[in-house]
């Protein structure tokens, strides 16, 4: 288990980010609670060498570096062996004769002719017999140094093999991601970021990849069966996690008292408590910053929450130039402002539903957050820095969305921006997944059934659906054959979520699209795919929205100067007078901030605090 400062301080890369997370203040101060290694054999016996410990705080590259350093030091022991070696035929040369050791000195090769020259001088008999003598044991000298030269040659060769295929096994071990990713199919991967993880979002900023991931579990409190929600962000120079450091994500560091869902008349039978489903997006030249889902905060005398009783937040996680407009180190709650009365317009005898806001998908376009607030019809909000939308955007494309006219389709990751020049169909556009899902059964029996397609948006307003994919194979622990009961008998929430799948990141990591996802409410899986292959899925689609219904060409504010508009069939063009007087036909005339839907009731239960401790 590392710790993740002991982990930052092995990689320049993770410290890196670990220092511009805690510039942005978004980090937790609570301590990691998910953090393994899993490194394999090969990097288990490459420590013992040093050349692993190189190879995960530098990359590959450091551990090729050291190559040549290690064969330079056999070298160098070598050298030194054999110069012990020749220091002891010297010194025994000397204690006989000081001037056949002078002459050892100068050449080497002859100081055992010397030697046995001297030893017939001093006494004397047949040359031929001492001679014969001598050579014999310098023979046998130079018999016991060519074997030690060539054991020393064969561990030479033999280290400089072994360094080699170390080497190589490191390389392969580095690329087996990459060759995941890039290969000839899509990969889809379990990603073991902590226990009971699901729900990741998986972006990369400055060469280390960043996830968010949610854990869940239930419980039955009076009436009521509480969601308890956590949620983390983990930390890896993998896109597989092989290695990872998670911490708790939690932007109010605890400081926050969320409202009751329920009123003074009746409690709910269903309540939440938590974050849930933090997503990032990388807002080049700002950072990375996360939406997500909460409960607001409870205001007033009473405890229970006033419509919308679920909301979306945005805050900046990572930041490249601390301080600035969009600057947000504390959760800012997204609100749709002066057209939250379009929105919320409810029928009177029809109202009883409570409003949630859900699955806002944002992107960039020209510098400016957007936020794709629905999918059908496709509205696309502006919002300023303080989380309210001041420009909407609001298209219909009845014909690509005709085979789900009965579903009730909901939105998922942000979007990413696919360049023309990485599409086979010669348009930039936006990439966005949404979703429905169907229920069988009933009560305890009753399941859902999840659906994924992507979609393509225009890259320009009024950012008009150009097609629509097939739909997205997800592994589910009801679909998978891999069936393991430990899996099953551990799940924390007593519902039947086995066919649960939902697409909960989305990022364009050079030529590999990446599409994190929860798996069965208890999994944490990547698909990975090339951008044709993704495009393959729209087979029998072609580039096309002019089938799309203009209902609001940017009511609101209008864009600021300079900013161009204007639809694929048309090219980049200025916004119509429509869009810049921030008319709409039908539509808002106010410009103020909604106000909630609902007075303030008077309590007649417990107080809120009560019901939290008692959840724990």
């Amino acid at each position: 288990m590392l710790d993740l400062v002991n982990r930052a301080a092995d990689c320049p890369e993770l410290a890196g980010a670990q220092a511009r997370v805690e510039a942005a203040g978004s980090w937790s101060a609570s301590t990691a609670i998910a953090r393994r290694s899993r490194s394999s054999s090969v990097h288990s016996s490459a420590n013992a060498t040093g050349a692993a410990q190189q190879q995960e705080s530098a990359g590959i590259a450091g551990a090729v570096l050291q190559l040549p350093v290690a064969k330079a030091q056999q070298q160098q022991h070598l050298q030194q062996q054999q110069q012990g070696a020749a220091g002891s035929v010297t010194q025994r040369v000397s204690i006989s004769n000081p001037a056949a050791a002078a002459a050892a000195g100068l050449n080497g090769h002859s100081s055992a002719g010397a030697a046995a020259h001297h030893h017939q001088q001093q006494h004397g008999g047949s040359g031929a017999g001492l001679l014969s003598h001598h050579y014999h044991h310098h023979a046998q000298g130079r018999a016991g140094d060519k074997q030690r030269q060539a054991r020393l040659m064969l561990i030479r060769r033999l280290a400089t093999w072994v360094a080699l295929g170390v080497a190589a096994l490191l390389v392969l071990g580095s690329l087996v991601p990459a060759a995941e990713l890039q290969g000839g199919s899509p990969s889809d991967v379990l990603l073991d970021l902590g226990p009971y993880f699901f729900n990741p979002s998986i972006v990369r900023h400055r060469g280390v990849y960043l996830s968010t991931a949610r854990t869940a579990h239930m419980k039955r409190i009076d009436r009521t069966n509480w969601w308890f929600n956590e949620a983390y962000i983990c930390m890896s120079t993998s896109s597989t996690f092989k290695s990872v450091s998670c911490r708790k994500f939690d932007p109010w560091q605890g400081r926050f008292q969320e409202c009751l869902w329920g009123n003074e008349r009746k409690v709910a039978d269903v309540d939440t408590q938590g974050v849930e489903d933090p997503k990032l997006f990388v807002w080049p030249g700002k950072g990375v910053y996360a939406v997500f889902g909460r409960k607001p905060e409870a205001l007033g005398a009473s405890p229970y929450c006033k419509d919308p009783i679920f909301v979306q937040f945005v805050v900046q996680v990572v930041a490249e130039e601390p301080g600035g407009e969009w600057s947000i180190p504390r959760p800012t709650e997204l609100k749709p402002g002066v057209f939250a009365e379009q929105l919320y317009k409810r029928d009177g005898k029809r109202h009883a539903e409570p409003i949630k806001e859900k699955n806002w998908m944002p992107f960039v376009w020209q510098e400016q957050l957007m936020m794709v607030h629905s999918v059908f019809p496709h509205r696309v909000f502006r919002v300023n820095s303080s989380g309210i939308a001041v420009q909407q955007f609001v298209t219909s494309s009845p014909d690509l969305f005709a085979p789900y006219k009965d579903e009730d389709i909901h939105g998922g990751p942000p979007l990413v921006f696919v360049p023309a020049a990485a599409s086979n169909t010669g348009q930039a556009y936006y990439l966005g997944v949404f979703h429905f899902f169907k229920t069988f059964g009933e009560g305890i029996n009753k399941v859902k059934v999840y659906h994924h397609y992507a979609y393509r948006v225009e890259a320009a307003p009024p950012f008009r659906v150009c097609g629509v994919s097939s739909e997205i194979q997800l592994v589910t622990r009801k679909r998978s054959a891999d069936k393991q009961a430990s899996g099953w008998t551990h799940q924390r929430i007593w519902k039947d979520t086995s066919q649960t799948a939902y697409i909960s990141g989305l990022f364009l990591d050079g030529a590999t699209l990446h599409m994190s996802y929860g798996s069965s409410d208890i999994d944490a899986r990547l698909l990975s795919m090339s951008v044709a292959d993704m495009e393959a899925l729209f087979a029998g689609s072609s580039w096309d929205c002019s089938g799309a219904q203009v209902l609001d060409s940017g009511s609101g504010e209008p864009l600021p100067e300079g900013l161009l508009a204007g639809g694929a069939a048309g090219g980049p063009q200025q916004l119509s007078a429509a869009g810049r007087s921030g008319g709409f036909g039908g539509g808002v005339a106010r410009r103020t901030e909604y106000h909630r839907m609902h007075r303030h009731r008077r309590s007649h239960h417990r107080d809120h605090k009560n019901m939290l401790r008692l959840a724990h």
